[in-house]
């Protein structure tokens, strides 16, 4: 993964959340907009909070598979 900010190859791992996470972890606005993403269609997907070491960027990925991405996009209940 490279930083969007100053290009550094590897951002670490800060947080991992999924919607299977304790209740008390399932807060913040991350968190809650990737459940309004991909929530919607699929209950298999994980939220990583990262930041650069360089430059201290954060950053938030959400990871789902392949197969579910193309599928939620062609859908016309996907939230654009």
């Amino acid at each position: 993964m490279t930083c969007p900010n100053c290009g550094t190859a590897t951002l670490q791992t800060k947080n991992t959340r999924t919607p299977d996470s304790h209740a008390k972890t399932r807060t913040g606005h991350d968190y809650r907009e990737a459940e309004r993403l991909v929530g919607w269609y699929s209950p298999d997907w994980v939220m990583r909070q990262r930041i650069c070491p360089k430059c201290a960027h954060k950053t938030a990925t959400v990871e789902v598979s392949l197969q579910d991405l193309m599928t939620m996009f062609r859908s016309p209940h996907c939230p654009r």
